[in-house]
């Protein structure tokens, strides 16, 4: 820098300036999600989508051979491949907070509607994926 005139200095420093302050996309999709958040909160469920929930979470995050495992399974009628950890469990969760926050804010759907088994209708997941991949496009 010693053989850098002062105005070569003040235009790298610029430079390096922007470079500092500049953001990727994913910083910048990540500010856009936190200012404008789309989950419902699984305290704003309705009691049925929450019981069912918990019911998920006691068969698929019981120790394999549990007491909580066996009756969790005679009532569903299906065992887990292997334990899922707590970890999992809540991102899973959260995943499920985006989906159900999706249907109420974007689709309208009323919250006496919801169920866990929209999960398993395929237009719906689709759109949503869709726009949760178009909802930064024209931002970014």
């Amino acid at each position: 820098m010693a053989d850098l005139s002062p105005e070569e200095r003040a235009a790298l420093r610029g430079e390096l300036l922007a470079l500092w302050e500049r953001r990727s996309e994913r910083q910048i999709r990540t500010k856009i999600a936190q200012e404008k958040p789309f989950s419902l909160p699984f305290d704003r469920w309705p009691d049925g989508v929450k019981e069912g929930w918990k019911k998920y979470e006691v068969w698929a995050g019981s120790e394999r051979g549990s007491q909580k495992a066996v009756e969790a399974s005679l009532k569903t009628g299906s065992v887990p491949r292997r334990r899922i950890s707590q970890a999992t469990l809540s991102m899973r969760r959260g995943e499920v907070e985006k989906f159900l926050g999706y249907l109420v804010q974007e689709r309208g759907f009323p919250l006496k509607d919801l169920s866990l088994d929209l999960l398993g209708d395929y237009d719906l997941v689709w759109g949503y994926l869709n726009w949760r991949w178009k909802r930064f496009e024209a931002l970014v």
